[in-house]
C-alpha cells in the first residue's frame, strides 16, 4: 500500500468526484511511489514512512508526520499524470473501451491531456517544495539517511534551485515542468561560466553555507554577494539555451551573461585576501582566469576581450 491510502488523503491535494474510487488509483499510486518518491527520498525513507503511515497506532514520530504531506502531494499528483490516460478506458474482450453514464460524457483527449500536463507540473511544484523542506530538515541533523540519496544530490547540486528563484534574477517566467527539465542546462553553465572562475574550494564553501541555511547570515557577507553574482551569471547564460529559437534576444543574454562572469571575476581580484574569500585568494585562478572560449566582441558589448 501507498503512503495515501484512502479517498479521504487523496481529496486533500485534488479535487475528484465522489463518485471516485480507490481502486481506480490504487496501482498508479504505487506505481508513483516506486518511479518517484524512491527516487526523491530513497527508498529507505519512503519504505520507512510508508510502513509508519499504514501501522496500526504507530509511536507518533514528528518527523514523520511533518514529512508526510510533502511527500502524499508528490505522489498523488504524480499518479494521476500516470492514470490520465487509462482512468476512462476499459481493457475488455472486446477489445478496449470507454464507459459513459447518465449525466457524465467521457473527455476528450485534449481534455485528458491537459489534465495530465496539469498534473505534472502541479507534481513538479510539489517536488520543488517537499526537495526544499528536507535540506532545511537535514541542516539540523534530521533524515540523515537522506543524505546519500539521489534526491540530496538534486536538491543540492545547483546555486539556482527554483523557477521562481530564476524568474526574480531575469524576470523570465517558466513552468516547474520546464524548470526541472532545464536542470542539465544549468548545471553545464554553473560549471563552465562559474565554478571554472570562482575554483573549487570557493563552490565548495558557498554550497556548504547554501545548504547549512547560513549563507544569509551577517557574517557570511562577502560570501553571499559572490553567490548573487553568480546566480546572475548562470541565470543568463543559461537563457541563451533555455529560450525558444524565435526568442530575438537570445544572443544579448548569453552576451549578458559573459558580461557578469567577467564581472564576478573582477569582484574576485579585487575583493579576496587571506581573511576575505580566503578559497580564491589561496587559489591561482586571480592570475590565470581569461574571457572565455568562443565569446566575441560586438559592437553593443559592455566587456571587451583582448586579443593578445
Amino acid at each position: 500500500m501507498a503512503i495515501v491510502k484512502d479517498i479521504a488523503t487523496l481529496k486533500l491535494y485534488n479535487k475528484v468526484s465522489d463518485k471516485f474510487a480507490y481502486t481506480d488509483i490504487d496501482s498508479y499510486l504505487e506505481q508513483a511511489q516506486e518511479l518517484y518518491l524512491y527516487h526523491y527520498l530513497g527508498k529507505t525513507l519512503t519504505d520507512a514512512l510508508n510502513t509508519y503511515h499504514n501501522a496500526n497506532a504507530p509511536t507518533p514520530n514528528t518527523n514523520y508526520n511533518t514529512l508526510l504531506p510533502y511527500a502524499q502531494k508528490v505522489l498523488v499528483h504524480f499518479a494521476l499524470h500516470i492514470a490520465k490516460a487509462d482512468l476512462n478506458v476499459n481493457v475488455t474482450s472486446a477489445g478496449f473501451t470507454t464507459q459513459s453514464t447518465t449525466g457524465f460524457v467521457v473527455a476528450s483527449k485534449e481534455r485528458s491531456d491537459d489534465f495530465g500536463t496539469q498534473q505534472l507540473e502541479l507534481a513538479y511544484g510539489a517536488v520543488e517544495s517537499l526537495l526544499n523542506y528536507m535540506v532545511t530538515k537535514t541542516a539540523i541533523g534530521d533524515f540523515a539517511s537522506w543524505l546519500k540519496t539521489e534526491g540530496y544530490y538534486q536538491a543540492t547540486e545547483l546555486f539556482i534551485r527554483t523557477k521562481t528563484h530564476l524568474a526574480q534574477l531575469t524576470n523570465w517566467h517558466i513552468t516547474h515542468t520546464r524548470f526541472n527539465s532545464a536542470r542539465e542546462i544549468l548545471r553545464n553553465v554553473q560549471q563552465l561560466y562559474v565554478e571554472s572562475v570562482m575554483g573549487t574550494a570557493l563552490t565548495a564553501k558557498l554550497f556548504t553555507l547554501l545548504n547549512a541555511g547560513s549563507l544569509y547570515d551577517s557574517g557570511n557577507a562577502a560570501y553571499l554577494t559572490v553567490y548573487r553574482k553568480a546566480c546572475a551569471v548562470i541565470a543568463y547564460a543559461a537563457m541563451y539555451d533555455l529560450a525558444p529559437d524565435t526568442d530575438l534576444h537570445s544572443e544579448s543574454y548569453k552576451r549578458r551573461g559573459i558580461n557578469y562572469q567577467s564581472l564576478l571575476q573582477q569582484h574576485l581580484d579585487a575583493t579576496a585576501t587571506a581573511s576575505v574569500l580566503p578559497e580564491y585568494y589561496n587559489s591561482t585562478l586571480q592570475s590565470t582566469n581569461t574571457t572565455p572560449l568562443g565569446y566575441e566582441n560586438k559592437d553593443d558589448s559592455t566587456t571587451f576581450k583582448l586579443l593578445v
